[in-house]
């Protein structure tokens, strides 16, 4: 984004644009929107082109690169947590967790990518003013996008996983080149473990695409609301 100039005129403050400066993540880009909607909600008079395609491409890659890599972090642990809490992988040296144990690693899989989705919930009231809302509506584009994509990839790779390479054959097949190398009851877990890890991989997909999709509703419900409450506000009620 752009750092502002702000002038007086006889009809009120105008704002231009002056150097730039680029949102590096998502902590900037929603402390450009808190600025932005102080001032117009201040009655600042916003130059038309403040806004420029190069802010909304900036904006969007912020969003999306945002909501990718929170994405693949948390889908990476979901197999895991599916696997602890079918107690067929232990979790703590335990085979059998308790309740703490279980709420902890479904937490892990699911907190950070959700989590972020919470705090963009904050972008909901600052939807008003014409140049604030373009950058709502740019920054969660890219969130959207990131997000399906992740979805979209991660869905596709457990399920090659599941019936590709964690297959009883593939696994036997890769580990039998460890013979003579490696102790047969090393290679005998390995076995057992990829194979445990095989009989979670679709449900974590199914679970990492419902997980997406409320990834993206939770914002976009708090964007919405936001631009209901601005339409009521515009039209005098």
């Amino acid at each position: 984004m752009k750092d502002s100039v702000t002038t007086q005129g006889n009809d009120g403050v105008f704002i231009t644009n002056n150097t730039q400066v680029k949102p590096k993540n998502i902590i900037d880009a929603i402390s450009e929107i808190q600025q932005m909607f102080v001032q117009e909600r201040q009655g600042a008079v916003i130059d038309e082109n403040f806004f420029t395609s190069n802010n909304t491409l900036e904006f969007f890659e912020v969003g999306f690169k945002g909501a990718f890599a929170s994405g693949i972090i948390a889908a990476l642990f979901t197999p895991l947590a599916f696997a602890v809490l079918e107690r067929t992988i232990p979790v703590f040296g335990s085979m059998e967790p308790s309740r703490f144990d279980q709420a902890f690693v479904l937490m892990m899989a699911t907190f950070l990518h959700i989590g972020y989705a919470l705090f963009l919930c904050s972008l909901g009231k600052y939807y008003v003013g014409h140049i604030t809302r373009q950058m709502i509506n740019w920054l969660a584009y890219g969130v959207t996008a990131g997000a399906a994509l992740k979805g979209f990839i991660i869905f596709i790779f457990y399920h090659w996983l599941s019936m590709k390479v964690a297959t009883p054959e593939s696994v036997a097949e890769f580990l039998s080149r460890g013979v003579g190398w490696v102790s047969v009851e090393t290679l005998q877990n390995v076995y057992w473990f990829m194979l445990n890890i095989n009989s979670v991989l679709i449900p974590a997909a199914h679970f990492v695409a419902i997980a997406t999709v409320v990834f993206i509703a939770i914002p976009t419900a708090s964007i919405l609301w936001g631009s209901f409450k601005y339409g009521r506000v515009k039209k005098g009620f």
